[in-house]
């Protein structure tokens, strides 16, 4: 009874106190479980977007990817029709300095051909200048012709040896 007697002996303010100080912990407990609850949900919500973004930003990356692939490829095939382009480039300037070589030799007299240097050119006949013009034509032709039946990349110069020495 002793107890009940201390109860009793707290004034009415005084048992208000004691109630605020016995309520006080709970209350903040409560608000502070409460600011956690909202935390969490902020944090959810924060974790979705960030769950978007990944996806996002990995589908990006992927299809960043592909093009840097595609765009690998693209280079090592350019890379490619560049050298075959400067092989032809070679076989074509060889070919170029062949038949120069021997569009040179229009600058020479066709062996058929017996004018003398001091001689007046003959325009008529079986010996005219007109034997030269035929000579560079046959020339030309056969050149063309050997050239057609081989690749160009294939072409042996050798082929047309047998023109320098007639």
């Amino acid at each position: 009874m002793n107890q009940m007697s201390n109860r009793r002996e707290l004034t009415i303010d005084q048992r208000r106190a004691k109630n605020e100080r016995d309520r006080r912990p709970r209350r903040e407990h409560k608000l502070e479980v409460e600011k956690l609850r909202n935390l969490v949900d902020e944090l959810q919500a924060l974790l979705t977007t960030q769950r978007n973004e990944n996806r996002f930003v990995t589908e990006e990356n992927e299809r960043l990817n592909g093009k840097m692939l595609y765009l690998k490829d693209t280079i090592r095939q350019l890379h490619e029709h560049e050298r075959e382009l400067e092989e032809q480039n070679r076989g074509l300037q060889e070919t170029m300095n062949i038949a120069d070589s021997y569009l040179a030799l229009d600058l020479f007299r066709s062996p058929n051909e017996e004018v003398a240097n001091n001689e007046t050119i003959i325009t008529h006949g079986p010996e005219s200048t007109q034997s030269t013009i035929r000579y560079a034509d046959e020339l030309v032709e056969d050149f063309t012709k050997k050239l057609d039946a081989k690749e160009k990349s294939n072409l042996e110069f050798s082929d047309f040896d047998d023109w320098r020495r007639s």
